[in-house]
């Protein structure tokens, strides 16, 4: 009967808000197989700040969230104006245990960039996280008012 319930909320959230899904896990060596690819292209381009965030969410997603932060400061230095790095360095600062922290990032994205549903939907997340419901409940409402219509 679980699974009855949760599948029409998950086909809404798709349906609605296909970005907030999350993407498609690598298995554990193929991880480890990309992050090296990462880790070599980064040896050989180290200006790269695209290479850096690719790989601060590879490590993110397989746990090394220091490794992550640390590739995050490291393309913060390489360019100071990627706002990216913010909307990620919030969620694995959240995804770590660390919601205060991550609201912070959080907040000085959507400052600058309000349109934003995924890093709006791990705002609440994040508020969730830091037991402010009255907080959650109005972010979420910003991110349903936001959404566009989804298509057939």
């Amino acid at each position: 009967m679980r699974s009855v319930i949760f599948l029409p909320v998950l086909t809404i959230t798709a349906a609605v808000f296909p970005a907030l899904l999350p993407a498609p896990a690598f298995g554990h060596g193929e991880s480890h197989e990309a992050i090296a690819v990462l880790t070599k292209e980064i040896e050989n381009h180290p200006r790269s700040s695209s290479l850096f965030m690719e790989r601060a969410s590879l490590l993110a997603d397989h746990g090394d969230y220091a490794g992550a932060i640390a590739d995050l400061d490291r393309l913060k230095m390489l360019d100071p104006a990627n706002d990216q790095q913010m909307a990620l360095r919030g969620s694995i600062l959240r995804r770590s245990g660390q919601p205060g922290a991550a609201r912070q990032e959080q907040e000085a994205f959507l400052q600058k960039h309000p349109g934003q549903a995924q890093v709006q939907f791990d705002y609440c997340r994040t508020l969730i996280d830091l037991q402010d419901s009255a907080a959650a409940i109005t972010a979420l409402d910003k991110v349903i008012t936001n959404a566009k219509a989804p298509s057939p």
